[in-house]
């Protein structure tokens, strides 16, 4: 019987395809044995569909962080100074007690994902139990791009920024969950509390949480993104519960998180969390 864990160096070479942001790929990843340990997908179809869409918005958008083309983003208020949260009280969640806070933009119960509270900080490039979700780009991109923040306001601990600083697509990160987690047929809820500035620029710019499943032999498949709002304005918010519904395919076993640094401002996230319905 496989160890029950979510390790996730003990997934070996896993080649893995990633979605345009407009669509999805249900094609399986197989496992390559002559592969890198860690799980890693590739940008190119995400890059391409941020050109697409930006260009359809009359916005010219792009990667390559060399470029002068890509939108400028804007500076908002300190995240120490937020307003007061924009979602209700999700049923499931467990306020913080000393601070009163919402119970929906602090810890829920049942998360799925072992690091999901985000309070460990950074462990490398990536936040502790998480990983890049292509190896290298950090390198290609330079500077600081994903990096230990303030939590979610009212709760304890900590967060992530993923701040892309003008360049799209620089980087994402992603953890899975421990092996036979995930039900084939059962519901699950996606959720994290997040606030994002400087993404209103283009309407490309709304994807910052996406999910995958795995089958029993690691292979992936799928590619389950965040709503996206109707109006390129709603991809700037303060912090709020992002959350929406997934019925696992019947083969699935356990589920990919990825926070995704698919626009060209940046995304705080805290407790991001996979749970069962």
């Amino acid at each position: 019987m496989r160890p029950q864990h979510s390790n996730i160096g003990l997934i070996g070479g896993v080649a893995l395809l990633a979605a345009c942001a407009g669509g999805s790929d249900d094609s399986a990843a197989t496992i390559d044995p002559t592969g890198p340990t860690s799980i890693t997908a590739a940008a190119t179809t995400t890059e391409a569909s941020a050109a697409s869409e930006s260009s359809a918005a009359g916005t010219t958008t792009t990667s390559d962080p060399t470029t002068s083309d890509t939108p400028t983003t804007t500076s908002a208020a300190d995240s120490s100074t937020s307003a007061a949260p924009e979602t209700s009280t999700s049923a499931g969640s467990t306020g913080d007690a000393t601070t009163g806070a919402p119970a929906s933009l602090c810890a829920p119960q049942g998360n799925l994902i072992e690091h999901g509270s985000l309070d460990e900080g950074m462990d490398g490039q990536a936040p502790a139990g998480w990983e890049v979700r292509q190896p290298g780009q950090p390198e290609t991109c330079g500077g600081v791009h994903v990096f230990a923040s303030g939590p979610a306001p009212g709760c304890d601990g900590g967060g992530i920024t993923v701040d892309a600083q003008g360049q799209w697509d620089c980087y994402a990160v992603q953890t899975v969950s421990p092996y036979n987690s995930i039900t084939g047929g059962a519901s699950y809820r996606i959720q994290a509390s997040v606030r994002s500035e400087g993404n209103a620029v283009n309407p490309a710019a709304w994807f910052v949480l996406g999910v995958q499943w795995l089958d029993e032999n690691d292979g992936f498949f799928g590619d389950e993104k965040n709503p996206k709002p109707l109006d390129s304005a709603d991809n700037d918010y303060d912090w709020k519960l992002l959350e929406w519904d997934l019925v696992a395919p019947p083969n699935a076993r356990r589920i990919l998180v990825w926070m995704s640094a698919h626009y060209p401002g940046k995304v705080e996230f805290d407790h991001v969390a996979v749970l069962p319905l």
